[in-house]
Order: structure tokens, then sequence, then C-alpha cells
């Protein structure tokens, strides 16, 4: 929105500046004339009057034009302006570890890929090399860079399977379920990262569990847990990284806790954190990956911090960042892996950079030792709504509701029926739930 109003701000200076500049230059011509011919009520006089009144009347059509050439052409970005977590992390695809999830128009939940520890749900350790049903009346989906998979019911249930090192499911055990098991109620948001999980319940809480040796629950202490313990209020965004966490509160701050090593937390150093610390403001929208952070502003510009080995924050050096460094401008949505970053921006342009070993950005350029990595953002198709990185592949969905996905396929992930690596998104399936 934001972003959207300034546009149209820019355009509309401008028509406003030619028009007073003209007017400016018309009036002092004028004026000068006048004075000259001693006329101070001449025909000059309603000339200039005559004249600032058509280019008034100009400069209001051009606004109005302007404004719905604007409004009609252009998807407004997300701000600040939001009421509800629901509307800023209803996630539909998400790329797991070799693994995909994805949720159709009628709530139907599917899987496919590497189930080795029962991540897709099926009640099987069997993989799948095409889109599989698991679960019905399905609002949101998370899959972890592990093996671990979670899923809120359109009651607001959170359901979760799979791998579950460390209490990771959050079920009070280790045990690994092949099935999907209940976890709790009034649950609007959730995310699954390599070694825990964290939920936003309906009254604005934040809530987590699991691995805990970094302070990743973010609870004060360095204590597994594995069942889900309170946090703090007021959060509408969050996403769980390897061994960190975000999450962003209703007023628009960025806090974060756990693992610092490579300067993820954004506070200059390397110290780890076991209760949440705030490092930013007017944030919309952020997604945390293996050891860095991608977080997008009101104004829709893009930053990020933390690794870099892969040149995965995107400013052109595989240099770690230890404080918030400005990629691009226009984004609405990110999404942060291991290797690879992909990002949308506002006239629906899918963008990726990072490693690209396995044609997980999906330009369509084969790996050689020169091109296994893109240090700046690098446009990959048009007319996106949705993407999701994953370990070493990625999921896309137009803006028809249709599914592709690119990269790494050795156990089956892009769902095409092969284990054919793809250098270009294939279409996969269709009808799938839009933002």
């Amino acid at each position: 929105m934001m972003a959207h109003r300034t546009e149209i701000g820019a355009n509309i200076d401008l028509v406003l500046y030619v028009a007073i500049h003209l007017t400016t230059i018309e009036y002092a011509t004028l004026k000068t004339e006048r004075r000259k011919n001693n006329m101070l009520h001449s025909k000059y006089t309603k000339k200039t009057f005559l004249l600032m009144g058509a280019l008034l009347a100009l400069v209001i059509v051009g606004v109005v034009a302007i404004l719905i050439f604007t409004s009609s052409s252009q998807p407004s970005p997300i701000s600040l302006d939001f009421v509800s977590v629901e509307d800023t992390q209803r996630i539909f695809i998400s790329a797991g570890d070799s693994y995909s999830m994805a949720i159709t128009n009628d709530g139907t939940l599917w899987g496919w890929g590497r189930n080795f520890d029962g991540q897709i749900g099926t009640g099987t350790t069997t993989s799948y090399f095409y889109p599989t049903q698991v679960l019905d009346n399905t609002v949101a989906i998370s899959a972890s860079t592990v093996s671990s998979t979670m899923a809120i019911l359109e009651d607001n249930s959170l359901w979760a399977w799979g791998y579950n090192w460390f209490g990771i499911l959050g079920d009070g055990t280790t045990r690994n379920r092949q099935y999907p098991v209940h976890i709790m109620d009034d649950v609007v948001a959730v995310s699954a990262g390599s070694t825990h999980s964290m939920a936003i319940r309906a009254d604005g809480s934040l809530w987590a569990w699991g691995g805990n040796f970094f302070g990743q629950v973010g609870d004060g202490t360095t204590r597994e847990r594995r069942r889900p313990v309170y946090i703090m209020d007021d959060v509408i965004h969050i996403s769980a990284g390897s061994g960190f966490s975000t999450a962003i509160k209703a007023d628009g701050s960025l806090w974060v806790w756990g693992e610092n090593l490579s300067g993820q937390l954004a506070d200059s150093t390397i110290t780890e954190q076991h209760t949440p610390m705030h490092v930013m403001d007017d944030v919309v929208y952020v997604s945390a990956g293996s050891g860095y952070v991608m977080a997008i502003k009101s104004d829709g510009s893009l930053w990020g911090w933390g690794s870099n080995s892969t040149a995965q924050l995107g400013d052109g050096t595989t240099i770690n960042r230890y404080y918030p460094v400005y990629i691009m401008d226009n984004v609405v949505s990110v999404s942060a892996s291991i290797w690879h970053t992909m990002a949308i921006k506002s006239d629906g342009s899918l963008w990726g950079w990072g490693s690209n070993l396995s044609g997980e950005l999906g330009d369509g350029v084969a790996t050689t030792a020169e091109f296994d990595k893109r240090y700046y953002p690098t446009h990959i198709m048009d007319d996106v709504a949705a993407v999701s990185a994953g370990t070493s592949h990625t999921l896309i969905v137009t803006t028809d509701g249709s599914l592709w996905a690119t990269g790494a396929n050795w156990v089956g992930q892009l769902g095409d029926g092969t284990t054919i690596g793809r250098y270009l998104p294939v279409r996969i399936k269709d009808n799938i739930m839009l933002p």
C-alpha cells in the first residue's frame, strides 16, 4: 500500500511540477508584456487567468488519470495497515528438505518427495514422485528444512508430523510421527524451523517449542521444550530459522533471538540471545533461513543480514553481514532457505539469488563453476503470486493458481513423476490456493 501510494505521489508531483512551472513562465512573460504596455487590467490579465485555469484543469485530469491507471495496473504491496495474522501469514505452499507441500482451493493438503521420516503424513515412509493427498480442510502449511511438517486446519487446530528430534513437533515426545497428531488449538500462524517450531494463537500470543540449545525457543533458558511454551504477546508474523527465531509485533517492530554465529540477529555481534531482542521497525514481512534473515519494510524495501557464503543475501558479495543491508525495492514477499533466496515484487515478477547448483533459481542456466550462484537478484518469471524456497528446490504459484517447481529432484520433490532435476520451472498442479 505505501509503495503504491509513493508511486502515485511521485507521478502527481511530476504533473504538478510541469503545470506550475509552465504557468509561472507564462505568467512572468505576460507580466513583462503588461508592464511594457502599461496595461494593468488589459486582455493579458484575462489571458493569464484563463491560462492558469486551463492548466489547473489539466492538473486535475492528470491526477485522476494517474490514480485510475496506477490503481488498476499495480498490485498493492503489503503494509502495516493489516488487521489480522491470517492476512499476512496464510502459507499455502511450503518447500522443505527435499519434499513439498501444497494446499488446493478446496482445502486439500498434498505432499510429495522425500518421506523417510513420515514428513508427508500418509502413514508410511515411502517417498512420492507425484502430489499425494494428506489432509482436508487445511488453511496453512509449514515444511521444515529438516523433515517436520506443521498444518493449521479450518477450525484453527494445529497438527504436526514427521521427524521429532528435540520435540520439534510439540506433542510431548521425541517419537517420529507418520500421521498428523494434534498439538494445540486457536492457532492462526505456524512456522517450522530446523530444530524448533513457533505458533501464533488468535489472541496474538506467541508460543514456541523444540530444541533450545541456542535459546531459539525464547523463554530465557536453553532447556529443550517438548510442548508449546508462552513467549510474548501482540505478534502478527513469525519465521523460525535454523537455531534462531524472528517475529513481527503489531506495531511493526521486528524481534529476534537464538543463535547468532553468522550475525543473523543483526546486533553487530555473534552473541546468542535467549529472549526476544528488538532490532528494527516498520517491518511487514520476515523470512528466516539458515543463518540469515530477509525482511520487508513498510515502504517495500528488502533488507538482509547474516550468513552470505553463497550470496544468499543478494548484496553482490559473499561477506556475512552483522547488520541489515539494503537489497531492492517494491518487494511484497520473500522466502529464505539455506543457500538461496526468492522474492516477489509488486508487479508480480519473481526474482532469485544465491546458490544455483541444482537449478533452484529457475533461470534456465545449467550449473557450471561460473554460474553456481547469483550475487544479485535475477529476474526469473512473471505473474507470480507465491513462492517457497526449499533446501535445493523452489515452489512457485502463478496468478492463475498453477504450481510450478524447479531445482533438485533426486527423490521426487518437484512432483513431476521423475527424478530429473530442472533448471526451468515445470508445471506440477493446478487450483492451488492463492494468498
